[in-house]
């Protein structure tokens, strides 16, 4: 009985291996085809190649931090006639809405 199974077992998985032929097809590659297609498929060489691209990236980045960093800046102001003081804060007699804010006498509150 144990035997009969085996067989009809057996049987049953060559007829469905057998049933689609054309997944089987065989192509020759010559040797060059045959290196072109291990190293396109070949996990490990992408990820040699992502470390490497990884160790250059770190490599640039440890040279750009050798240099010092430098910037300049600049500002520039032209007032044509017109007459500023800059000192018109400390210099100005108190006004008349000054004493009425601080008191009446010119003096500030502190």
């Amino acid at each position: 009985m144990k035997l009969k199974r085996i067989r009809i077992l057996f049987a049953a998985v060559l007829l469905l291996t057998g049933l689609n032929p054309e997944a089987q097809d065989r192509k020759l590659l010559t040797l060059d085809e045959a290196i072109d297609l291990g190293i396109k498929n070949s996990k490990q060489l992408q990820i040699n190649l992502e470390k490497i691209k990884e160790a250059t990236a770190a490599l640039r980045e440890a040279e750009d931090k050798r240099l010092p960093d430098a910037s300049v800046s600049g500002a520039y102001l032209r007032l044509l006639g017109s007459k500023v003081d800059l000192n018109a804060r400390a210099a100005r007699p108190a006004r008349e809405t000054d004493r009425g804010l601080h008191g009446g006498d010119g003096r500030r509150c502190r």
